[in-house]
This record gives structure tokens, sequence and C-alpha cells, in this order.
């Protein structure tokens, strides 16, 4: 080590100087100077003439420095700069100080290569180092003067390259404004300016001393503190997301504070920072707070920021802009909780009265409070809703305003808009523009993709616009927007808001029948709203008549006057010959509004004339190629409700069948520019015919139709699926079950049906799918076919049964409509259920594991039921979903009741048999709470106790499952319960249920504690059957042992169940087990009453209230049971809402359980695990560098230098020590060798510090040290967590590298933080907030280690 390699140096050079003065005389010497050529000697004989002017036995001289400026290269440059500084020193005059300005000068301004412009950087520095004389001082700031080298500073301050940045930054500027050279004042004003257009604050780091001022004899020029945009800046940049820029903030903070803190009266024009004597300290602990908390807030471990929260409340004194900016850093925080806390204190507080403020809190807390994990977070709605209350309108507005810019996800969309929307209707909110806001709201209703919260979302619009109304005066305007809400809502209930508010409208006919005459667009807001008051006010319907027969009205005014006076009898019969009019003169552009005229006088009129005429004109409509699309659409819609109305004059009936062959053959030959329209009326219209569903004789729709009918209506189909819109899809498949029913040979049928899964799979991601699989599934399972036995259909239906499994996966509709039409099918067919078996199974565990996000969706779609007073049904998905499983139950148990015992032991052996195979997959596999596996199992479990009262041929396969389930499984406890209430069920009848059980835990190895546990209940309910006092005496001879064990939990469990027991045998008159054994339970009685710990909640149930038989019930085992073992709501909740299980339930049983449901109000979910036996022997091991040969036993593995001068606790640098010995680091910075004399530091590094390089670095001087080394060619790497830190085990470390570790508090600070070429971090998968500096410096080294190991 070179512990005292200067004062080495310098005592060489002292001897040389006395032997020369001695032996050469000073002319000898300075003329051997300016001969000099080499410039490692011209330095050494430089430094001796240094030494003896010094000494004063030599004189200055002038000495030329030409020819060491000649030598200027990158290569040298550090060299020539010493030579330079020596050369420089010795000078009688200043001629050739400027001659080396000028040449920086000269090369400085056009040199565009970064290395050369480094050396020129150098020279600089050396330049300005001379300063130190009076006089040299004058030529520099004359030189700066005359150049205006201030200039050119600034302008280097701007290249690309950070090195040449970081080298003026630390080694040029700080003296050349230390010295107030010319121009530091423009240079610090370039700097300051630069620094708020960049946001970059590694120049105000490095030079704080001269915008600070830290005490009165600080060189502050340029003085910030007193400037808001400086404050400004730092709140900016310590709510920025790059965390190297946070803490250069945080840095700049605290000394600005510091500068500032002994001013008694201090403000800013803002008064963002500001206090008076009265206040002072007040004010100063609130800063230094916050200091704290914008520094514990960048923490990502929750225990670390919590204890912080505390001080948040007094900061509340300060300007709002530091709040806001603590919110913002809290709301972007990680973790969840700390976002949750920051929104609920944000809620609570009254600190943004300032409209701009609001917005800006508003805007950072919208984007935040839209995320899927505080769907569910009581306490921020609770607060939301309270916080609603306390805004007044120009907020309300605001913060409406807002949430348009906002993208929600469904379940947050709900919780805002239910709250916000509620809150304001119960204020009695009013605003201009409210309804507007309203609109654009609804807007975004639209796009919310979960069409169930879309809904719920869309209903609270509707009630808010109801409940806007009934409170505010009429305006027109408003309604306008208000009818298009309600259009874009799906509502035609404007009439009834109207109804309502009528009397408030000034009613003056003429102008409202004014409007109508001049009026060109008949779906104006304006004219549709005219129209709705024209219908609540009778009066004016005989003027309105009147206008209308003289023809005042444009076509489509017409048409709406027309359907509201056909309301009234009176007008009918003028209005006629309009309506005949109307469709012989067809316009392609005409709306809606013309069907609903037509099928208006069908519905309301029966004068056979009429009627014959209307008809007559359809078919010439529909025999005319010439007619437009629309003309033939029409004339369709007629005719299909005058078959549906029965109103189809003979003609009509004996041409139908002329019309349907002609648009037959046009639809088979592809038929153009039909509308899709077109194409289901059309259908609707031909079906009705070929199956004889309406306006036909009783004797036809008997009819069986032929096999050539058959193909041929196949034929049709298969032609309009291939080439029609995909809407006519989900008709076909209505009208697939007429073919079954009609036909007489199925096979064609069936042929078809597989083009119908095609089809399906083709259209799965469509909107016409849910209808489409509807109508499919329909008319597979609910034809006569099915009903009839058909046996060839019946195996297509057990086909496409597992094809709609397929479709399930992704669409729970179809699994629905499946489960729901097998429902019906045995309904009427129970005995067919053997060949459905295996889709019985597949539907009792349908369903995946809920998302977070479709968790969160779950809870809103439940709440919209609850909100709106509804009982949850097969509207609600949540509903649907579950109600799979539920449909799947039902069928078996009524199934079950219904069949033969053979037949059911038959339909049972099979299905426990398949339960079987699905259990062993999961079987001896590890499981968490609420995952796949757990609710597999318990699905499983709940499907074999619903039948296992049936079971025959497959009980014991089922009860050595089980109970090698519970031997070697850890269960989670619903699990277990369902186990254990089988097992109970299996063996209370069993003679030799005892040596089973015995048997079987004997036989298990490792048997845990917990097992045994587990067989206490299943022994004690067995027992509860059995009134044979051999067999209690024998369970009391097993269980006795276990109550002495010597795990307690085993112990308890058994003393509690002989103690239970015994009072049953007692009650029971078993008088050899209570003789026997009194005393034996007198003992365990007084241990139990001493014990504090109970026995869980759920087993106290068990062994008090439990029946085994008597709790069997499909509530009891699908809801309670699952509820009580703290299962997740979707798993059960809906269950009862079925009405079977409703019915299934016993009162006294419910009355049983819901007192411990109610004091059980959390079950502690532990997956238990066998004791890891380990037999871990510590051994002091060779040092794997003995694996290498002697030669290179002394070899550094390769060049790394590890940098802890910023470490300040001795045993740390100890250690450090030790671990750069083991592997090999070339060098060891501290910041002071005493250090190493210290007997800490030796306690801990054994020595260490006598085989590794160890050298002093002062913290101050770090900046330049790492400069120095990555000229040298090193990679200066970073031990710190920073936005762009990558993660060691992904760094690959480069060959000659500096480690620069960090302080152990504060870790590596702002102004070395910019020479830092990569910050690595260490992975972190605990909860502990990091490692300890020498550990994480010894993972960093073995790292390296390992990378470049020879």
């Amino acid at each position: 080590m070179n512990f005292n390699g200067d004062e080495d140096y310098s005592r060489n050079h002292d001897g040389m100087a006395q032997f020369l003065n001695l032996y050469i005389t000073e002319d000898s010497l300075n003329t051997y100077i300016k001969e000099i050529k080499d410039l490692s000697v011209l330095t050494a004989v430089l430094e001796v003439k240094s030494r003896l002017i010094s000494q004063e036995k030599h004189a200055l001289i002038s000495f030329p420095i030409e020819t060491i400026l000649n030598e200027v290269s990158s290569l040298r440059i550090d060299e020539v700069c010493l030579v330079l500084r020596l050369a420089l020193v010795i000078q009688s005059n200043n001629l050739q100080y400027e001659i080396l300005l000028d040449y920086i000068n000269k090369n400085c301004i056009d040199i565009n290569d970064s290395s050369s412009l480094e050396c020129v950087l150098k020279l600089f520095q050396v330049a300005i180092n001379l300063c130190d004389l009076k006089s040299r001082r004058k030529v520099f700031d004359k030189f700066a003067a005359t150049n205006q080298f201030q200039k050119v500073i600034c302008s280097l301050l701007t290249v690309e390259s950070r090195n040449i940045i970081n080298f003026i930054t630390v080694h040029i500027l700080p003296f050349y404004l230390k010295g107030n050279c010319f121009g530091s004042s423009y240079i610090l004003n370039f700097i300051w300016e630069n620094t708020q257009k960049s946001k970059d604050l590694s120049m105000l780091c490095s030079l704080s001393q001269f915008f600070l001022p830290w005490n009165t004899s600080s060189s502050c020029i340029l003085c910030l503190v007193n400037l808001d945009e400086f404050w400004f800046l730092l709140q900016d940049c310590l709510t920025n997301s790059n965390s190297i820029i946070q803490k250069q903030a945080l840095y700049l903070l605290n000394q600005a504070l510091y500068a500032v803190k002994d001013e008694e009266d201090f403000t800013t024009e803002t008064k963002i920072i500001a206090w008076n004597r009265k206040c002072k300290v007040k004010t100063q602990i609130a800063m230094q707070n916050l200091c704290i908390l914008f520094d514990i807030s960048r923490e990502k471990q929750l225990h670390l920021i919590e204890p912080s929260y505390q001080l948040l409340p007094t900061t509340k004194i300060l300007h709002s802009s530091w709040l806001m900016c603590i919110y913002k850093i809290l709301l972007a925080h990680s973790h969840n909780a700390v976002s949750s806390f920051a929104i609920c204190d944000i809620f609570k507080s009254n600190q943004f009265e300032d409209v701009n403020t609001f917005k800006m809190i508003i805007q950072y807390l919208l984007p935040v409070l839209n995320k899927v994990e505080f769907t569910d977070r009581k306490e921020i709605w609770n607060g939301f809703y309270q916080f609603n209350e306390r805004l007044n309108s120009e907020q309300i507005t605001l913060l409406l305003e807002q949430s348009i810019k906002v993208t929600w996800i469904p379940s947050i969309c709900y919780q805002f808009y239910s709250n916000l929307l509620h809150c304001i209707s119960k204020r009695n909110y009013q605003s201009d523009n409210l309804f507007s806001i309203i609109e654009n709201i609804t807007t975004g209703f639209e796009k919310l993709p979960h069409k169930f919260i879309r809904r719920g979302c869309i209903d609270l619009i509707v009630e808010f616009v109801e409940r806007q109304l009934s409170c505010n005066k009429f305006d027109f305007n408003n309604y306008k927007i208000i009818n298009q809400i309600l259009k874009r809502c799906n509502r035609n209930n404007l009439h009834i808001l109207l109804q309502n508010k009528i009397s408030e409208y000034d009613l003056s006919s003429e102008k409202l029948l004014e409007k109508l005459c001049n009026s060109k667009n008949a779906c104006t807001e304006e004219i549709e709203i005219v129209f709705e008051i024209i219908k609540l006010v009778p009066n004016l319907h005989e003027a309105m008549f009147k206008l209308f027969i003289e023809r005042k009205f444009n076509l489509k005014i017409a048409d709406r006057v027309c359907m509201i006076l056909y309301e009234h009898k009176q007008y009918r019969k003028p209005l006629f010959p309009y309506i005949i009019k109307r469709l012989n003169n067809l316009c392609t552009d005409d709306d809606g509004i013309i069907i609903d005229l037509f099928k208006l006088f069908i519905l309301t009129n029966d004068d056979e004339t009429e009627m014959k005429s209307l008809s007559e004109n359809c078919m010439k409509i529909l025999f005319v190629d010439r007619s437009n699309s629309f003309e033939v659409h029409i004339a369709f819609e007629i005719v299909n409700t005058l078959l549906e109305q029965n109103k189809c004059s003979n003609i009509v009936l004996d041409k139908i069948d002329d019309i349907l062959s002609l648009w037959k053959e046009k639809f088979l030959k592809g038929i153009k520019n039909s509308s899709a329209n077109i194409c289901v009326l059309f259908l609707y219209l031909y079906c009705n015919k070929e199956f004889f569903k309406s306006s036909f004789s009783a004797a036809e729709q008997q009819k069986l139709i032929t096999s050539e009918k058959v193909l041929d209506i196949i034929t049709l189909f298969e032609k309009i699926m291939d080439t029609e819109s995909n809407i006519v899809v989900p008709i076909i498949f209505d009208n697939l079950k007429y073919l079954f029913n009609l036909c007489d040979d199925v096979e064609d049928v069936l042929n078809f049906v597989d083009i119908c899964v095609n089809k399906l799979l083709e259209i799965r991601r469509t909107d016409q799918f849910k209808n489409a699989i509807e109508n499919f599934i329909q008319s597979m399972f609910s034809n006569s076919k099915v009903s009839d036995n058909n046996e060839a259909v019946i195996n297509k239906c057990t086909i496409i049964a597992w094809h709609i499994l397929e479709f399930a996966k992704t669409s729970d509709d179809a699994a629905y409509s499946l489960a729901k039409h097998l429902r019906c099918l045995f309904d009427i067919n129970p005995r067919v259920i053997i060949k459905f078996v295996p889709i019985i199974v597949e539907l009792l565990l349908f369903g995946d594991i809920l998302k977070k996000d479709q968790r969160a969706e779950y809870i809103i779609c439940q709440k919209i039921d609850t909100d709106e007073g509804r009982i949850v049904n097969e509207n609600n998905p949540n509903f649907r979903r579950l109600s799979v499983r539920g449909q799947a139950i039902v069928i078996i148990n009524n199934t079950l009741n219904l069949l033969l015992e053979d037949e059911k032991t038959k339909i049972v052996d099979k299905m426990i048999s398949l339960l079987i195979e699905k259990y062993n997959v999961h079987f001896n596999r590890r499981y968490f709470a609420h995952s796949k596996i757990h609710m597999q199992k318990l699905r499983i479990l709940q499907a074999i106790l619903t039948v296992h009262n049936y079971v025959k041929s497959q009980k014991q396969a089922l009860i050595d499952l089980l109970i090698d389930s519970l031997c070697t499984e850890s269960h989670q406890v619903s699990v277990k319960f369902f186990i254990q209430w089988i097992l109970i069920g299996l063996l209370c009848y069993d003679n030799q249920s005892l040596s089973i059980i015995r048997s079987k835990v004997e036989s298990t190895s490792k048997v845990h504690s917990s097992t045994i546990i587990a067989f206490v209940p299943i022994l004690y309910h067995i027992a509860l059957w059995r009134n044979d006092e051999e067999f209690w005496m024998n369970l009391f001879e097993i269980m006795l042992p276990w109550t002495m064990g010597a795990h307690f939990n085993l112990r308890l469990y058994a003393q509690e169940g002989i103690k239970k027991l015994y009072e049953v045998a007692y009650q029971t008159n078993l008088s050899l087990i209570t003789k026997t054994f009194q005393d034996s339970v007198d003992c365990i009685t007084k241990v139990l009453d001493r014990t504090e710990r109970k026995i869980d909640v759920i087993d106290q149930y068990v062994f008090n209230d439990f029946n085994a038989v008597d709790n069997y019930c499909l509530v009891m085992i699908y809801y309670y049971i699952p509820k009580f073992t703290n299962v997740t709501l979707d798993e059960y909740e809906n269950f009862l809402n079925i009405p079977e299980f409703v019915n299934d339930c016993k009162g006294e049983i419910i009355s049983n359980i819901e007192p411990y449901l109610n004091s059980y109000t959390q079950i502690s979910v532990k997956s238990s695990e066998d004791d890891l036996l380990t037999n871990l022997i510590q051994k002091k091991i060779t040092p794997w560098m003995e694996s290498f040969k002697s030669e290179n036993s002394n070899k550094k593995i390769g060049s790394l230098v590890v940098v802890a001068s910023l470490i300040n606790k001795t045993p740390n640098l100890g250690g450090l020590s030790r671990t750069c010995e083991i592997f090999g680091v070339k060098q060891l910075v501290i910041s002071s060798l005493n250090i190493i004399k210290d007997h800490e530091f030796q306690s801990v590094s054994m020595s260490s510090e006598n085989w590794v390089d160890i050298s002093e670095i002062k913290i101050d001087n770090l900046q330049s040290y790492l400069l120095e080394m990555k000229q040298k060619g090193y990679v200066v790497v970073g031990a710190e967590q920073t936005s762009d830190s990558v993660t060691l085990n992904t760094f690959q470390f480069p060959k000659e590298c500096v480690l620069l570790l960090g302080n152990e508090k504060e870790g590596i600070p702002p102004n070395l933080l910019t020479l830092i070429d990569f910050c690595v971090e260490i992975p972190q998968f605990g909860v502990v907030r990091s490692l300890n500096v020498h550990v994480a410096a010894a993972t960093f080294i073995w790292e390296y280690t390992k990378q470049h190991v020879a």
C-alpha cells in the first residue's frame, strides 16, 4: 500500500535539489532547462528548479513554452499539463501565461473533435489554477473580456458530450466563478436559464455555492432563494418521474432552506416560501417535515412510508403548491396502499378552495382513482361522497368536466358516478351547461366494454336526468339535450318527463304548429320535443289535422302527424288514403316512423276492404323487380304483420307461395343490393309458411314435411348463411327446431347441424353470437325428436354439447344456455341423463377463477342490482356464470329424485368415477387460497357430496382417495371441511370405519399432527351414529393418547373431542364409557377450562351443531359452508338467487349456523407444510481461488476499483476490505487512511488491509477523481436505485470498472450521479428496504468476479 507515497516523493526531490544546488550553478541549470526536449526529463528538472526557487536559492527565469504546447495530444495531455504548470510557476513574467491563453482561445473556438476539446479544457484548467497572483488575474480578466470567453464557456456547456460538461463543471467553473472572473454573472445566468428550460439540475447541484448563500462569507453570485421561479422549478423536479432529478431537487431544497434558515422574515413574491418572526419556527418545522416526506415517499416498502403519514398534517400550513407536490408523489406511488391514503387524505382536506389548485389536484387524482384495486375500498368511496358534499357549484362543474377526460375502467366508472351524481341530485346542483356535460359523460359510458356495467351507468344517467328535471323549471333547450341523452340511452320516456312539466310551458298552439309547418327536418331535437308536447295537449290535434289536410307539412313531418292523429278513432278514416298513398310513394330516405305507422294502421284497423287494399299494394311491390329496397322492406314488414294479426286476405294467402318462390330464387342466385333487413323479413315469412307457424290451419301445422322439402329448406339456409349478413344466423338457428319437429328423416338435418357449428365458430366474436348460440342450443335440446328419445339426435346432442363447452371457455352465455336447456330436456326425459353425465360433470366444475379486474366487475354487477332494488337475475353476468353450476346441480338433484335406485346408482357411480379422475389431477399439488386448484377441488367435493348417498361401486375408491388426501395433502379450510363431511357420510354406517382410519393413518409415512386433527371431527360424528359401546371403547383408546401428544393443537382437539364424546355417552347412558373414562375426562375438562386458546369457530360449529345428515341440503353445501370457510363471494353468493336452492333450505339448520357466521369475522387461510428436516453443517471451506495454479495465486481477477469514500461506518469498511481481498479487487478507495488503524475496522477486516491496495480520496475530491478515472478509460458504475437503473443480474460489467458505493443513509449524492455511466440495483423480493452497504457491495463484487474470472 502507498501510505506515504507523497512524503517519499517530496523527500527525494528535496534531496536532489540540495545535490544540484551544490554541484550545478544556477545559470547551468537554466540553460539546461531551455535545452531539454524530453517532457519526462523536463518535468523532473522543473520540479527541482521549483524547489530551489521556493527555498530562495534560485531566481525566477523566463522560459518559452511553445515547445511544450507542440506536444499537446490526447495521449500526452496530462503530462503536458504537469510540465506547463511547473514551467509557468518559475516564470519571471506573465508573457508565457499570455501565450497559453492565446493558444487556448485559438483552439477552443474552432474545435469540433471532443477529444481535442478535452485537451484544450485541461490547458484552460491549468491557466485558471495559476490565477493566484494579482498580475496573472489581471491578464486573465483582460483575456476573458477581450475574447468574451464567458460566451465560449456557455456554448461549451451546451455540447452533447456529458464528459465535457462534467469537466467544465467540476474543474473549471468552481475556480472561474470563485475568483469572480470576468463574465461570472453572465455564466451563472446562462446556467440558470438553461436549467429552467431543461429541468436538469446537475449544474445547480455541482455549483450550488454560487447560487445559494450558505453563509455570510459565501461566494454566492446569483442568489436564487428570492426567486419564485427557483422554488417552482424545485417543485416541478420533485414530482418528476426520474429519480435522479427527484434526488437533485431534494438536495437543492435542503440547501436552499439551510441558506435562509437564519432569516427572521422571509418571503417570495407569490409567498411560496414565507414566514415572519411569529411563525418562523412552525414554518421551518413544516418545511423540514416536508423534506422528510419527499425523501421517504420515494421508498417502495409500505412499513417505511406509513409512519411518515403523521407528518403530513403539519405541512398544511405551507403554500398549497407544496401539498400538491407531496400528494402527486404519493398518488403516483407504486404501492396502492400509499395511493389510497393520499386519495382519502385529499377527500378529507379543505386546502383546495382556489379554483386552479382544485383543478390541478383533480387532474392528479382522477387517473389514480381509476384503478381496479380501489373498486371495493369503502373508505375511499365514503370519503369521495363526503368530499362531493363540501364542493361548491364551480368545483362540481370542474370535477364533472375533468371526469370526462378519463378513460374509465368499468368498475370504477360506476362507483365514481353513482356517488357523484347521487350527491349532486341530493344538493339540487344547477349549472347552465350541466346537461351538455351529462351528454359527454354518456358518450364515455357508451365506450365501456362491460355491457352490464355500461347499462348500469346509463341507468344512473337516466335516473339523474329525471331527478334534475323534477327539480328544475322547464327549459326548452335543456329538453333538446335531454332528448338526445335519452335516445342514446335507449329510453323513450321523454313524454313522461314532459307530462310533469307541461304546465310550466307557455303553450302557444300557433307557435308550435308554425314550427312544424316551417321545419324541413323531422328528426331535430326541437321538432321531436314539439311532437311530444302536442301528444300531451289534445286541444292542438284538431288544428293540426286541418293543417295536415291542407298539406302544410312536408312528408316526414306529415308521417309523424299522422301517427299522432291515428291514435284517435275520429281521424282514422280520413287518414287511410294518405297511408295507401305513402305505400306507393316510399322514398329511400324514409325513416322507421313509416314502418311504425303501417303497423299501427294494421293493429287498429278491422276494415277488411282497407286491409285488402293494403295487402294488394304490398303484393305489387314484392312482385315488381324495379321496387327499391326500402319499398321491399316495408312490404315484407306489412305482410309479416298481417300474418301475425291474422288479417291477411285470401288473395294474399294464395299469393304468398309465389312471392316466396320468387324471392327464394333471388337469394339462391345471390341477390344484389338486398339489405340484411329484407333477408330477415323474408326468412320470417318463409319460415312461418314452411313450418305452419301462423295464419294456417291446425291440420297444416301437424303435417310432416318431406325429405325433399327438408333439403330444399336446408339449401336455402346454407346459401343465405354464406352470402348474407350474420344477422340472419340467429333466425335460421331458431327455426332449426321446426326442421327437427316436422321432418321424417333426421339425417339431412343432422348434417346441417355440423354446418351450423362451423358457422358458430365463424361468428363467435361477433354481436350475433349470443343470440345465435342460444337459439341453436334451444333448437337442439328442445325439439320433439329429443323428447321422443330419437337415438341419432340424442347422440348428436352429446357431441354438440362438447362443442358448446369449447365455446364456453370464452363465453359464459354458451355454458348458461347449455345448462338451462339441458335442464328442460331432463325435466321431460330424465333417463337420457346417462348419456350426458360427462357433460354434467364439466358443468358442475364450470367457471374460471376471476382475475383482479373481473373480481372488481363482479362486485359492481352485484351492486348495480342492489342499488336498483332488484333481485339478481339472469341479466346479471355473475348470476349467469354461477347458474351454469346451479342448473347442473338442480339437474342432478331433480333427476335422481325421478329415477329408480338402480338407475341412480349407475349414474352416480359414473359421476364419481369421473370426479375422482378430476381430483387426482390436482392430488398432492400445493395450492393457495382462492386459486384455481382450490376452487376445482372445492367444486369436485361439493359435487361428490351432492350425490354420495347413491354411490356403490366407487364407494371404496372414494373413501381411499379422501383419506389419502387428508393424510398426505395440506388443505384449505373449505376443502378439508367437505372431505370430512363426505367421509362421515360414507363411514358412519360402516362397521370397519374405525379400523380403516386407524390403519390408513398408521401406514402413512410422516403423518403430520394436523392430519390427525382432521380425523377427530370425523371420528366424533361417526360415533354419534353408532350406539355400540365396543366401538366407543376402541375410539377412546385411540384418541386418549392424542390428548397428551407433543403438538398443542392435536392435544386441544383430541381433548375437545373426548369431552364432547363423553357428554354424549352420558346422555345416551353408555355406562361402560362413563365409568371407565370419568377420571380421564375430569382431568381433560380441567385442562380445557384453564386453556386460553380455543378451537376454531368452524370446529366449534362442527362439534356443537353440525349434523352430517340433517344438514344435507343444497343451500348448506353451496352457500353457507363456503361462506363460513371464507371462500370468495363469486363462488357462492348468487346461489341464494336460484329458487331451487332456497326452497331446499331447512330453517332450523340455518338458525344453527348463523350465530357462528356472525362471530366468525375472518379465517386465517394457511397452507400447512411438512417440517423440513435439514442436516446443514457449517464448515470452513478452501477459497475457490486455490483451485487455480500457484502462479496465478496473486493475480487480480480484473481491474475493479471499489470507491467507498461515502461510507462512514467503520465496521462496513472493515468488512468491505475483507471482501475486496478475497475477490482480488484491484483497489479500494476510502475517505481517510486513518480508519485502517481503528480497532473496530481491524476486528472485522481480519488483517485484509495488509493485502489490499487501499488509497485515500476525500469526499470533496470525488468528482475530480471519478472524472480522472473516466479519462483513463474506466466505466463508473453506481450502486443506486434510480428510474433508469438496470438490475444486477442483467448487467455486464466492463473489465475496467469503478464501483461507486453510496452512503449508508443518503446513498450517492446528486452531484455525483451525473458522473455515473450506469446505475445498477440488486433485485429485491422481500419487504425490507435494502441491504447493508457492505453486503450490497459484496454482491456487486461477486457478480463482477463471476463475469471476469480467468
